[in-house]
């Protein structure tokens, strides 16, 4: 459910507008993802309840509106600010194996303490889930965080981020960095060979 077209694409319910995987802030994307929206008054005066209908919302045509301006609309004019407060109910969660077939996308580990990180692809990943019996393709990548048992090799803290990492395929830049591994996989290539013959 979460596939597009294109492998650059992200998934539904999601965009890379940065290089980074982030969930979209629209209609639509809520609705991609399962997610739900509801609101409630903290206000002792009014205690107002609210429900989202996102399905209705982009039956009307308003799947590319912004969530956070429809949570504006509902807030009321109270002389001291409105006290509605929102909260999301989010669905699955993006699983590991929406990933695979995009070879441009990798999965950062950034510890929180000392901003050292790594990466690695999602299908090595998935395979090290699996060899540890602690999930697979299944595995919503939020859930990426607290399966990490080992300390960050830099600052001995267990406290990570989960990013994926979406580079914009059509930029110059990537166009540099894939060049130069294709030159790197070839070099190895011809060295593996030299030694082969050489014994």
């Amino acid at each position: 459910m979460y596939r597009t077209g294109k492998p650059t694409e992200p998934p539904l319910g999601y965009q890379a507008a940065s290089g980074v995987l982030e969930p979209s802030d629209t209609v639509g994307g809520f609705l991609a993802r399962h997610d739900t929206v509801r609101g409630q008054c903290q206000s002792q005066d009014c205690k107002r309840t609210c429900h989202i209908n996102l399905p209705l919302l982009a039956a009307r045509g308003l799947a590319a509106m912004q969530i956070s301006v429809i949570k504006q609309l509902w807030r009321c004019h109270a002389l001291g600010d409105c006290s509605l407060d929102f909260r999301v109910e989010s669905g699955p969660g993006l699983p590991l194996e929406a990933l695979l077939g995009r070879p441009h996308v990798s999965i950062r580990w950034k510890c929180r303490g000392c901003k050292f990180f790594r990466t690695s692809l999602p299908d090595r990943v998935i395979a090290s889930l699996e060899a540890k019996k602690l999930g697979g393709g299944g595995t919503p990548i939020r859930d990426l965080g607290k399966l990490i048992k080992g300390p960050c090799q830099a600052c001995g803290k267990s406290n990570w981020d989960i990013d994926v990492l979406w580079p914009n395929t059509e930029s110059v830049g990537y166009r540099i960095d894939e060049q130069r591994r294709q030159e790197e996989r070839a070099a190895l290539a011809i060295a593996a060979e030299a030694l082969k013959r050489r014994d």
